[in-house]
């Protein structure tokens, strides 16, 4: 940074004394052409940094990394991690609304007073749900959960855990 700042200053330093020792004469035009030179020499010393974070960008080829990510090559299938943990997101929200509708119809209970959490975990491009958390609350409290963990594991077959 302080190379940088020196040579602003000098490149500075060298146009204005090149400007004050330039004759403007009747027309001016050495002077004009002076100006406009020393100008140039200091924008590209201003922008030499700029341009040479513009190249370092350019030799990361990112579009390289943007292909090796879709086919999953070198990043150990980010892409296919992604696609599975989206996929299992949906269907467990899938699962926790179908749940909350027929939990409310099935026992009497408000859709306000059900909060139904699936868990699931991905292996080998495969989606297994390991335990339904359903949390009851407001006039549900009053419902038996063992009757509702029963009820949801003769459903689905996956292990429940009712709590209030």
């Amino acid at each position: 940074m302080k190379a940088y700042i020196l040579s602003v200053v000098g490149v500075s330093l060298i146009a204005a004394m090149l400007i004050l020792l330039t004759p403007d004469g009747k027309g001016g035009s050495l002077g004009k052409h002076i100006k406009l030179l020393t100008s140039l020499a200091l924008l590209c010393v201003i922008i030499k940094p700029f341009l040479s974070f513009a190249k370092s960008l350019s030799d990361t080829n990112i579009d390289k990394f943007k292909d090796s990510i879709l086919e999953g090559t070198e990043t150990g299938g980010l892409y296919e991690g992604i696609f599975y943990e989206s996929l299992s997101d949906m269907s467990a929200d899938k699962l926790e609304k179908e749940l909350k509708d027929i939990i409310s119809k099935k026992f009497g209970i408000d859709n306000e007073d059900i909060n139904i959490n699936a868990e699931y975990r991905i292996e080998e491009n495969s989606v297994s749900f390991v335990r339904i958390n359903v949390i009851l609350s407001g006039g549900a409290i009053f419902k038996s959960p063992y009757e509702i963990e029963a009820y949801v594991k003769e459903l689905t077959g996956i292990e429940c855990k009712c709590s209030l």
